[in-house]
């Protein structure tokens, strides 16, 4: 068993696609699990997902004539999907370890650092072969950039450190050419906001379009946020925003994948709703006691506090008081904000 790890956004998903499309390229059995895409409810529906009467046992048999690789990408999204179903995660582990065993099989999964190291659920992995995905150099990004901006623009270290993540930067590529003031970008929250700037209040587009996109996507955070699932139906919002879906997945805001959508990374989604929630003016404390208080909701109390910081001082002072303070919120939500603040 291999586990590759490393923060949201730093190229894990990339680096299975391209172990995968070696595979195939060399003839090699293999079997690929998205967990994100994952939907099963019990033992049983493992192998039906595959259409096979017992996956465990058509994976022996074939292994038994040949090498065989389990890809299993995302393993967090189980947790982050599925929060109130703790049966789902138990199952795809079992599965990991049944797996361990058997000659001739080899597995590589791929999680979040953070939910490896503090995830009750995921102990058992985290005493195997752990493969640590690195940020990209600080020159090379460094380099890059001025390969395109303006020689007599200067590089602030804080854009740099926060484009050695893979996705940040290829975000950050497509957005600069269309807008130079991107280069005093700092934060991830500012990244994206250049982003929605862009991609969906476009001012090219009319009032009524933008409007709309607002809509539709706060209404699929809505629906994620309520169902637990980071991909929807697309037929639950058809009728009402046909052309928009359409325009948003031409723009790369959004994936299809088996008539459902899903946004292109679950940080974009993160921004999404703390945009939604502020826009509210909820309380921020009272939400966290709603939930489960699980990992997964780290990313978007983070963004949620980044935008109350940015549009009411005195609001965010107090959400800060109440939730740190509070004996009814978990531990590492306090130190989350504490490593903020710092």
């Amino acid at each position: 068993l291999l586990v590759l790890t490393g923060k949201a956004g730093i190229g894990k998903t990339a680096i299975l696609s391209k172990i995968q499309n070696d595979l195939l390229e060399k003839e090699t059995a293999y079997l690929s699990i998205k967990s994100d895409r994952f939907d099963i409810n019990n033992k049983n529906e493992l192998s039906s997902f595959f259409d096979v009467e017992c996956i465990l046992n058509s994976i022996k048999k074939l292994a038994s004539k040949e090498k065989v690789i389990v890809l299993i990408d995302q393993l967090d999204a189980l947790s982050l999907t599925m929060s109130s179903n703790k049966k789902v995660i138990n199952i795809v582990l079992e599965f990991i370890e049944q797996l361990k065993p058997i000659s001739n099989v080899k597995i590589i999964v791929s999680i979040r650092e953070y939910d490896l190291k503090n995830d009750p659920l995921f102990k058992t992995l985290d005493d195997t072969n752990i493969l640590h995905t690195q940020l990209l150099d600080y020159n090379y990004v460094s380099n890059k950039l001025k390969s395109f901006i303006k020689e007599s623009t200067k590089l602030n270290n804080t854009l740099v450190e926060l484009l050695r993540t893979p996705l940040h930067l290829s975000i950050f590529i497509e957005l600069y050419p269309n807008d130079n003031s991107c280069i005093s970008i700092k934060t991830l929250q500012d990244l994206y906001t250049k982003f929605w700037e862009q991609k969906v209040q476009d001012k090219s587009l009319n009032k009524d379009t933008r409007k709309n996109l607002r809509e539709l996507l706060h209404s699929i955070v809505q629906k994620m946020d309520e169902t637990k699932k980071i991909e929807v139906p697309k037929l639950s919002f058809e009728d009402d925003y046909e052309d928009e879906i359409s325009l948003l997945l031409s723009k790369d805001v959004l994936k299809e994948e088996n008539n459902k959508i899903s946004f292109f990374h679950q940080t974009f989604y993160d921004y999404v709703f703390a945009r939604g929630f502020v826009q509210k003016k909820m309380s921020l404390y009272n939400y966290i006691l709603t939930t489960t208080q699980d990992l997964n909701i780290r990313e978007q109390i983070k963004q949620i506090i980044q935008f109350i910081r940015g549009m009411d001082e005195v609001k965010y002072l107090q959400e800060l008081g109440s939730i740190i303070y509070s004996d009814q919120i978990r531990f590492h939500i306090k130190l989350l904000l504490i490593s903020y603040l710092g």
